[in-house]
């Protein structure tokens, strides 16, 4: 009974444990987040509270006689240190699938194979510890001892987090406020915590961390001002430029996919404007999905930025299959994807900034979409 100090982390462990359980029992229950972000946020309430309950019984068990004592603690910490790397994995991808679709390009691509790279190089080293104590060993009172590689380790994890933070950065525009911080969280507070570790063991700065930033997205979930903050979000105007980088990130993204079947040119005489978020982007993603994306050998897509008299026109040309206007029903397929997007940024640019859309198509000729926008 003299381990007081494994006693107490036992007992934090397990009440975190509880609440944690707790958390993730609300959130089935009122069916929160059930698109594939949700997913992943499921994955990690159930991956932190398995984390909680084996480092708290190997708190409480550190210290018995035996070979059994033994054996779970250090089988426990080999998967806690495991488990960790996991919990960024899944962080990442929660990222990602909580941004935009159309937003996810190139970028995140790159920022993912860093990540999924710094992650295998960890996984690797703490296998190997198993048989080479680089990383931690074990005193006779079964307490971690830190080796030369455990800061890199911990080095690794904090990363992730660097990464996932500029990856969040890089997208805030297409997110609300509030949800930019919350899932910043993801990123600080394991980054404090490794923090922490470089100059202090013993507690579970990580695991206490991860369920902080998971509390902070339930009070998110639960909070009843979200969409508001989503509306409020999405009547902004941002620069051209940043709507330009993003289509760009897409149309990369494409072209890897589709290869040389994709062609765009840009003609841009002006960039010193404003306009609703996606305004551009979704034309250009008509244009390749359900234009030139969808001919055997490809096509062009010409998009033209240029200042007429009392307005700023963008139009947005294409080669593609065209289709008949005349026909576009609401039981048409191309009405159901393409036409829902263009109403989305018609009203959008009514709302504010008074601008209107303009569209032309011919069947198997192509299809031109103009934007207007009052200067």
């Amino acid at each position: 009974m003299g381990d007081l100090n494994g006693i107490i982390q036992a007992i934090m462990e397990l009440i975190v444990a509880g609440i944690v359980g707790v958390i993730f029992y609300s959130i089935k229950k009122n069916e929160f987040d059930q698109d594939e972000s949700g997913k992943d946020l499921e994955k990690m309430y159930i991956l932190l509270f398995a984390m909680l309950i084996i480092e708290g019984v190997a708190y409480l068990i550190r210290r018995l006689d035996g070979g059994f004592a033994a054996f779970f603690v250090r089988t426990a910490q080999f998967l806690i240190y495991e488990a960790n790397l996991a919990m960024a994995f899944l962080y990442f991808q929660y990222l990602k699938a909580s941004l935009p679709r159309e937003h996810v390009g190139i970028k995140i691509k790159r920022g993912g194979y860093a990540i999924y790279g710094l992650l295998y190089v960890g996984a690797v080293l703490v296998i190997i510890n198993l048989f080479v104590k680089m990383m931690y060993d074990f005193d006779a009172s079964n307490r971690i001892q830190k080796n030369n590689l455990f800061n890199i380790y911990l080095l690794i994890i904090a990363l992730t987090n660097v990464i996932d933070f500029v990856l969040l950065y890089m997208h805030k525009e297409y997110l609300p406020k509030k949800r930019f911080w919350v899932l910043s969280s993801y990123c600080f507070l394991p980054f404090l915590a490794v923090a922490l570790n470089f100059f202090s063991y013993g507690i579970a700065f990580g695991t206490f961390s991860i369920a902080a930033a998971l509390v902070i997205n339930f009070e998110y979930l639960m909070s009843s001002d979200d969409d508001e903050d989503d509306e409020e979000e999405t009547d902004d105007m941002i620069p051209f430029e940043i709507e330009r980088a993003h289509v760009e990130s897409y149309i990369e993204l494409e072209q890897e996919r589709l290869g040389d079947k994709i062609q765009v040119d840009w003609d841009v005489k002006v960039t010193d404007f404003t306009l609703p978020p996606l305004s551009l982007q979704r034309f250009v993603e008509n244009a390749i999905r359900y234009g030139v994306g969808r001919k055997y050998e490809g096509g062009l897509v010409v998009i033209k930025v240029e200042e007429k008299i009392g307005e700023i026109q963008i139009s947005v040309a294409d080669d593609g299959r065209g289709f008949d206007l005349s026909k576009l029903t609401e039981s048409s397929d191309h009405y159901n994807s393409a036409h829902t997007a263009i109403l989305e940024v018609e009203k959008n640019l009514k709302y504010a900034c008074n601008g209107t859309i303009e569209i032309t198509s011919t069947p198997n000729v192509g299809t031109l979409a103009k934007i207007h926008i009052p200067r």
